[in-house]
């Protein structure tokens, strides 16, 4: 069940059917402009969903939900169906700024200048459907041709919070979620890491 601003109607029923879920009822809510919309979903389908529904309704968007009955599992509706691809690291080292700024329109991403990044690790989101890999730890040539200075529009990108539940709702068939005391790693099942 979802209460939400009718405002945001069309995006919690957009997300909802991107994960085959089946709207059992829609009704006015106790307060002003509110919708309650009911919905029958496999519950492995609703991770991640809490998250996304706080970040595309500005945190206005209540989930709670019951269990209902034991269904058959459809081995066809189980793969994830994700609209942005994965930005994939190709090297081991330090992310640096410079590479940062020079990848700031191509999505969004997990990490900062500094952090130790491996080969096969997901660094961020892409804007595209398809994943997309890059040398994020490539040290900028130096030359003896002086640059422009820095703009205000050259501000490297804010590091995007993630967390667990976060990461399961956004993760493909592909990829597997590395779990420590400290940082949540995103990594390609394939990653050149987990064969060391």
């Amino acid at each position: 069940m979802v209460e939400c601003p009718s405002e945001y109607q069309g995006v919690i029923m957009e997300e909802m059917n991107k994960k085959s879920a089946t709207m059992k009822s829609m009704e006015t809510g106790s307060i002003e402009n509110s919708l309650i919309m009911t919905f029958e979903i496999p519950t492995r389908k609703l991770i991640g969903m809490q998250g996304k529904f706080m970040s595309k309704t500005k945190g206005t968007a209540i989930l709670a939900s019951n269990f209902s009955h034991w269904g058959d599992y459809d081995e066809a509706s189980s793969t994830r169906v994700r609209d942005k691809g994965s930005i994939v690291a190709t090297a081991a080292g330090p992310t640096t700024g410079y590479q940062l700024l020079k990848m700031k329109t191509r999505g969004v991403f997990f990490i900062e200048p500094a952090e130790e990044v491996y080969a096969g690790m997901c660094i961020g989101i892409h804007n595209k459907a398809e994943d997309m890999e890059v040398n994020i730890a490539k040290q900028k040539n130096v030359t003896n041709v002086r640059a422009n200075g820095a703009t205000a529009s050259d501000a490297i990108p804010q590091k995007i919070q993630m967390g667990i539940d976060d990461y399961l709702g956004h993760m493909d068939t592909d990829e597997m979620l590395e779990v420590t005391p400290g940082p949540l790693r995103l990594l390609k099942k394939n990653s050149k890491a987990l064969k060391a």
